[in-house]
């Protein structure tokens, strides 16, 4: 085989391998800047002092609300349970995890089309993860 042909052949293979990643990892970048309203919403609550999941629940702090999912209740049960709304709750978790997506995105760690899918999954995802129990001990 002709060394030209190598050369040129080898070249191919790196360029279709090596593009991919690049594009994919410019482009996330760049929607992340051409939407910095994406990541505007960071959570407060190191600011605040307040952990605003916990305040969500009605509960006094992180071992009450350990306590409970090992007792098996979900975290729908223990909102009702100390008069909160299961919607408010909800709507903290998915915007907790829709910032997370956003951040890992943003750093490239997501491509584009991964991003938008998980970020249309997430309201059904924490809907069905607050609504269920898990028993743990007993």
């Amino acid at each position: 085989m002709n060394i030209k042909k190598i050369v040129i052949v080898g070249t191919m293979a790196c360029v279709i391998t090596v593009i991919p990643g690049i594009s994919g990892h410019t482009s996330s970048k760049a929607y992340a800047a051409a939407f910095p309203v994406m990541l505007s919403h960071l959570d407060k609550s190191k600011e605040t002092g307040k952990d605003r999941f916990i305040d969500s629940l009605g509960v006094s702090d992180d071992r009450v609300l350990y306590d409970s999912l090992l007792e098996g209740q979900s975290l729908a049960d223990i909102a009702k349970t100390n008069d909160k709304e299961v919607d408010s709750v909800i709507q903290l978790q998915t915007e907790q995890f829709q910032q997370q997506l956003t951040q890992r995105f943003a750093a490239g760690q997501l491509s584009e089309t991964a991003y938008r899918l998980q970020m249309e999954e997430a309201p059904e995802i924490i809907n069905k993860s607050v609504h269920q129990s898990y028993r743990i001990l007993g």
